[in-house]
This record gives structure tokens, sequence and C-alpha cells, in this order.
């Protein structure tokens, strides 16, 4: 169970929760020596985690219920000492790396082309059109039927009158199939520029972006707000903290000591990024 003990809205929110949950019995001093044996996890699945939790900015979280079953111990310090491993290895190369590695994959993944052109929708539907032509006139020469030759007559007429509408220049059609063009590329354009604000190219960029969501998602935090139990699983009697995001009320119940601690070393480290 231990090992599912993972958590991050950015890293700070993995601070918070991995602090809050696991561990806790044990002294300062021991926290430095051996943090990750005590959250029950490996330092290469404990980073792991923590380049998941800035990379994507989901969160991963574990059992309360068992969580609720481990003693407190001293979780600021555990907090503390998590956000110190999150600093170091979040700057350091080898997850700079990873990140530009993984930020382009995912650029990559929007499959940006630039749009048809109208010339080249022009060429397409004229060749298309020509086609078609030769396809009736290979038939009418081919079928002794009056009726079907009156059918074949009349679709080849709309194919050359649809022929000289796209060698004018004045399609209604191709000037419909290049706005569709221009909006898909526009459309695209669009989610991949905004998905790039909130995932800058530099690391110190997605460092800020990253404590910023955290610090935004877990401000004004009523410690003290009243839960009601309802078919065993708890609610706040308090309608506008129910209706806070799962970041706000994941926050709430790793309590005040974790969070406003979290929340005061987020702040810190943006002063040192400006």
């Amino acid at each position: 169970m231990k090992r599912k003990f993972l958590i991050g809205i950015a890293a700070a929110a993995f601070i918070i929760f991995m602090s809050s949950f696991a561990i806790i019995s044990y002294t300062e001093k021991k926290i430095a020596d051996d943090i990750w044996k005590q959250l029950g996890t490996t330092e290469k699945d404990g980073k792991y985690s923590i380049s998941q939790s800035f990379l994507s900015g989901s969160l991963f979280t574990f059992s309360l219920k068992a969580a609720m079953n481990m003693g407190l111990g001293n979780r600021a310090a555990v907090t503390t000492e998590l956000l110190n491993n999150v600093k170091q290895y979040t700057t350091s190369p080898a997850f700079q790396n990873d990140y530009k590695q993984w930020r382009n994959n995912f650029i990559k993944s929007f499959n940006l082309v630039p749009p048809v052109t109208r010339e080249q929708i022009t060429k397409k539907k004229i060749t298309e059109t020509e086609g078609v032509i030769k396809t009736y006139e290979n038939a009418l020469k081919n079928t002794t039927d009056a009726n079907a030759k009156k059918d074949f007559n009349m679709a080849l007429e709309m194919s050359k009158k649809q022929l000289a509408e796209y060698k004018s220049g004045k399609s209604a059609q191709i000037d419909y199939e290049v706005n569709q063009e221009e909006r898909r590329y526009q459309e695209i354009k669009n989610k991949m520029d905004e998905w790039a604000k909130q995932n800058p190219e530099s690391n110190p960029g997605l460092i800020k972006q990253r404590l910023n969501e955290f610090l935004e998602a877990t401000k004004g935090i009523d410690y003290n707000a009243a839960l009601v139990e309802r078919n065993g699983k708890k609610y706040f009697t308090n309608p506008k903290y129910e209706a806070k995001n799962a970041y706000w009320k994941m926050a709430f119940r790793a309590g005040k000591e974790v969070t406003e601690t979290a929340r005061t070393l987020a702040q810190q480290w943006l002063k040192e990024l400006n």
C-alpha cells in the first residue's frame, strides 16, 4: 500500500500529501537519513513520482483510510525534507533533460501541420472531377439502356458544371473546405499554445508554474471546517467547501501543519526563482 503513497498536483502537492499521509514516527535527524524508506518507497521511485508530478501536473493519491491509521510524528520536518529533495532533483541536469524531451514529444503529439492551401484543394478537386467525367463518358459509350444513358448524361452535365466552377476560382465548395482547413489548424494551434503556456520551455518557468498552481489550489483552507458522515463517507457541512476541487480537499485532510508548511516553503522557493 505504501508504494502507492504518491501525490502530486505539482511538486509541492506531492510534498504535502506524501508527508501528511505516510510515515511518521521518527526523529528529525532520522528524516534526513532515510526519508524514502520512511515513505515506504525507494529513492528511484520517489524521484520518478516527483518527475511525473511536475511533468503532468497530475495528482497521485493513496488510501486516506490506511494513512489515518499511521502515526503523525513531525510532519513539518518531513515536509521540509521532502521539499529539499524536490528542489534538488527538479533542478538537476537529469530532470531538465527529461523535461525537455517530454515537452518536445508532447508538442509533436498535437500533429500541427499547415492548412491545405486553396491551390492544393482546387487542384485536387479538378483532378477528382475530371476522373468522374471520364468515368461517365466511358459508361455512356458502353451502355445501350436508355434510362441509364439519361442518368449518366445528367450526372455528366453536373460534373462538367462543377469542374467549370472549380476552374473559375469561384467555388462555394472550395471556399468551405478552405475555411474548414484554416479552422482546424487554428483550433489545434490554440490548444498547443495553451498547453505550452502551462508547460513553459524553461525549467525554472515550469517550476514557477507548478508552484503557483499549488498555491492557488490550496489557498483559503478552513482547517476547522465541520464534516458530516453519510454512508461511510465524510462530507463538508458547508456546501461552499464541498464544491471545492480535489486538491483543496486533500490539503484540508493533510492538515494545517503540513499544508501551511508546504505553502510557506513554496512561496520562499518562488522568491528564490524570481
